[in-house]
């Protein structure tokens, strides 16, 4: 199974965490190994969403998930429905240290990550996927 954290700032156990929260509860190519949200950090996401603990930890920072990670994970999934289905400004950074991290992207976001000229020449440099 590939691993992956989530990326879901500001909204996780929210209505917006909803494709976060879907991959905690279940999924059947991932193994979550993490989400990032910092309002929620420290915390476990199964106690977050069901109040039961199920291993997942919250962290406040890609940064510091990837420090406290025992393996760098396969993927980062953005994991919360945003304004116009953009990736806003304060994700660009999440995602830039996720990719420096050697770590590849998933979007389910209506534009594509791999049509940012930034976002894809650093993700060519440390040869990962958007």
């Amino acid at each position: 199974m590939e691993t992956a954290i989530v990326l879901c700032e500001g909204g996780f156990g929210a209505p917006d965490g909803k494709t976060a929260a879907g991959l905690v509860r279940h999924s059947l190519r991932f193994r979550i190994v993490g989400i990032v949200d910092s309002e929620k950090a420290g915390e476990d996401a199964g106690a977050v969403l069901d109040g039961r603990e199920n291993g997942i930890p919250v962290f406040a920072s890609v940064k510091n998930a990837l420090s406290n990670l025992d393996a760098v994970p396969d993927f980062m999934i953005i994991g919360i429905a945003t304004i116009g289905g953009l990736l806003p400004d304060e994700f660009r950074q999440p995602v830039r240290d996720a990719i420096e991290g050697g770590v590849s992207i998933l979007s389910g976001l209506h534009e594509w990550l791999a049509d940012d000229e930034e976002l894809s020449a650093l993700a060519s440099r440390h040869g990962v996927e958007l």
